[in-house]
């Protein structure tokens, strides 16, 4: 009779079902929750000491306009221009991140921020933007820092996108992702 699982198979369960049990444990999940969220509040509240904790030495950003920081420092100068063009208005808004764990050191998350409301030149202000955070991090001998990061901009502001109005074969077939009927 052959067996249901093979070693090979059994030995990848285990070790899969293992790592995703050490590595989410609440400290973690709260140390995350708080280097993630900390990107949105720190830099609304321009607690510039405190955003530079959140990141690696070598990380990465890139911004919602597609500019690119390389580095901890450049990263915190940056978001340093944010005294500058961040309006008085803004309310902090997050949402608690989804944390998936790659292995017990990385772990990759995703959150949901809002309330920033721009300065314009001319006096006037933005209305408030909201947007997602996608983070990679890994666990260091200081706790969890960011290694990668990237924003994006809701432009729906809220507002579902592909699955409802533009959800039907001929739009697909408009951007050349469907079959042409």
């Amino acid at each position: 009779m052959k067996p249901y699982f093979t070693a090979l198979q059994f030995t990848l369960v285990l070790f899969l079902c293992s790592t995703s049990a050490v590595a989410q444990n609440p400290e973690d999940i709260k140390q995350i929750t708080n280097v993630v969220n900390g990107v949105t509040i720190y830099f609304y509240e321009q607690k510039l000491d405190l955003f530079a904790n959140l990141w690696d030495k070598d990380a990465t950003f890139i911004t919602v306009l597609g500019l690119k920081a390389v580095g901890k420092d450049n990263i915190v100068d940056m978001h340093s221009m944010g005294k500058y063009v961040i309006e008085s208005s803004t309310k902090t808004i997050v949402e608690p991140p989804i944390i998936n764990f790659v292995n017990k050191d990385v772990a990759v998350a995703y959150s949901i921020w809002g309330g920033l409301v721009f300065k314009l030149a001319d006096g006037n202000k933005t209305p408030a933007d909201s947007g997602y955070l996608t983070a990679v991090l890994k666990r260091t001998s200081n706790g969890w820092k960011i290694i990668s990061a990237t924003n994006a901009l809701n432009i729906f502001r809220g507002e579902p996108f592909l699955f409802n109005e533009y959800s039907h074969d001929k739009t697909w077939t408009e951007w050349g992702l469907g079959d042409k009927k």
